[in-house]
């Protein structure tokens, strides 16, 4: 099942796409990805202390990228990495009931499509896509791999844009929004 959401810049997509977490995957893993560090901390920020998301969590994103923004002053409230495995234990080992969350940017993208295929990371019970124009376009580009159910396997897909792309004009009558 997946489903779009566009709105306007500073109309409360964060807080929505946490709001469809909390009601669509409560107590289940979700796997949010943003552009850039530091809508990766906003979003985790925004999520912990307005958004009522709970338990593990983990930051998927280049480590140059942690160091610079820890450089920076900013704060990310989960475990910080780039490695596959270590995207895939706290999923994998989570307590039946007990949310996980994964926060990537999409530049990390190719790290969650490898912790599925090397170390048996299950699918998501939900996999909210922010700013999801950048993933439009041609499927094999890189951020493509976020619609695919055997790179990221996902129960429910949610995608957030204030910026709608239509990648096939054939559809553009059925409605203000063709991702894919």
């Amino acid at each position: 099942m997946n489903s779009t959401s566009v709105a306007a810049t500073g109309s409360g997509k964060t807080l929505m796409a946490a709001a469809s977490a909390r009601r669509l995957a409560a107590k289940s893993s979700v796997l949010v990805f943003v552009p850039t560090i530091e809508l990766l901390e906003q979003t985790a920020e925004s999520w912990s202390l307005r958004g009522g998301r709970r338990g593990r969590a983990v930051a998927a994103c280049s480590r140059e990228e942690a160091l610079e923004s820890a450089a920076a002053g900013g704060r990310i409230d989960a475990r910080v990495t780039t490695q596959a495995a270590r995207i895939a234990d706290p999923v994998t080992t989570v307590k039946p009931g007990e949310p996980v969350t994964v926060y990537a940017t999409y530049a990390s993208m190719e790290r969650i499509v490898r912790a599925h295929r090397l170390h048996s990371l299950p699918a998501w019970d939900l996999v909210i896509a922010d700013e999801a124009h950048r993933t439009a376009g041609a499927e094999g580009k890189a951020r493509a791999a976020v619609h695919d159910d055997t790179k990221i396997p996902a129960k429910r897909r949610l995608y957030f844009t204030a910026t709608p792309r239509i990648a096939d004009d054939s559809k553009a009558e059925a409605g203000p929004e063709v991702l894919r």
